[in-house]
């Protein structure tokens, strides 16, 4: 994700990005045959070098010898690698160079999002809702036969309405894999998929998260449907995490420390009977939220 954020561009084999501390806004990308003439035309804020400029001058057998031959010409010793860095990678160098490992975040400025940036989200996001809007009128339009959820002839189940919505996706630009349809008992786990028949008055959970296939940016969207009422206990539940949500989203503001955010939803729970054990896997063992972006889950620092 921050390679693709900093040169706009997918490149599907592996290759080497390098920046220099002299020149911290502008990279160093070392191209293959392949892909070098893409790279001119498509790569930003980047000067692009062939592979084959330096293979010449790599030493016999040694491993990633065009990228140790380019460094020792710009008279590298020292190197940072980003924390993503293949462990191979970081061994092989070893012995050349004097290296360490970078933390997160590596590109700070990723936090804040560009209006570009905010606007292919929100692409994503509208994508989502249209998916959640599909899986709620399934669910309204839907049977109840011994308490199985049939659409028309054939049982509703997870599977069903996970494949429909995610061929949907991507017939509209996005890919979803993964997609969560989890009902009853499993849907207290976190990010269990769901599988087999949709039942009546149960929680139906469904976690949506689409990447545009034009921009590379998340969505991620969860909302629990029923189909009628559900039993007291789980009625409970749900009004306990309503509320938790609605404390949250009053808390959020520029500035504030997500920390105190979450504290603040677990005490809703806790208020409301549901105490947290994270040994047990019980209670609020969720986070209250997180980054979204290039990637699903943007956990930058």
């Amino acid at each position: 994700a921050d390679f693709f954020w900093k040169i706009r561009m997918r490149l599907h084999d592996s290759h080497f990005f390098i920046e220099f501390s002299d020149d911290p806004g502008r990279g160093v990308l070392i191209a293959s045959s392949l892909e070098i003439n893409r790279a001119k035309k498509e790569a930003k804020s980047v000067d692009v070098v062939s592979a084959d400029e330096f293979r010449n001058t790599a030493g016999a057998g040694e491993a990633f010898g065009v990228l140790g031959a380019f460094l020792r010409s710009r008279n590298t010793a020292e190197i940072e690698l980003h924390p993503d860095t293949p462990a191979e990678v970081m061994e092989r160098l070893r012995d050349r160079f004097t290296i360490s490992v970078g933390i997160r975040p590596w590109y700070p400025e990723r936090i804040a999002k560009t209006p570009e940036e905010i606007l292919y989200m929100k692409e994503s996001i509208r994508a989502a809702q249209t998916a959640l809007g599909y899986i709620r009128e399934r669910i309204g339009a839907a049977v109840v036969k011994d308490g199985v959820l049939y659409d028309g002839p054939r049982v509703l189940t997870s599977g069903i309405l996970r494949d429909d919505i995610e061929n949907d996706f991507y017939r509209r630009g996005f890919i979803a894999a993964g997609s969560i349809i989890s009902c009853g008992a499993a849907a207290a786990n976190p990010h269990e998929e769901g599988e087999g028949p949709l039942l009546a008055k149960a929680p139906i959970v469904c976690d949506i998260f689409p990447r545009s296939r034009r921009t590379g940016y998340y969505a991620d969207i969860t909302r629990t449907f029923f189909k009628g009422a559900p039993n007291g206990s789980v009625k409970n539940a749900y009004e306990a995490v309503f509320d938790a949500q609605a404390k949250g989203i009053g808390m959020v503001r520029a500035g504030k420390d997500g920390k105190d955010i979450h504290s603040a939803v677990t005490r809703v729970f806790e208020s409301r009977g549901y105490k947290t054990d994270f040994a047990a896997g019980e209670g609020f063992i969720h986070s209250t939220g997180h980054g979204v972006g290039l990637e699903c889950h943007e956990i930058l620092n």
